[in-house]
């Protein structure tokens, strides 16, 4: 009985990890997608881009 619940437990685990291995990839794909955009409306060169970049990618994986 005990196992039955570890296992279920397991799986639900594996589901939710899953879950938001996905949206961590679709949310960083989304913001690289808009870059070109992010750089124009604010008249940004391709360093400063990056920048902006790499602050996303760290607050993001910092609260993730």
């Amino acid at each position: 009985m005990e196992g039955a619940v570890r296992q279920h437990a397991a799986e639900k685990l594996i589901r939710i990890l899953a879950f938001t291995l996905v949206i961590s990839v679709m949310s960083a794909t989304m913001f690289n997608i808009v870059l070109p955009e992010i750089a124009a409306d604010f008249d940004l060169s391709l360093s400063q881009v990056s920048w902006v970049s790499s602050a996303f990618l760290l607050i993001f994986a910092y609260f993730s």
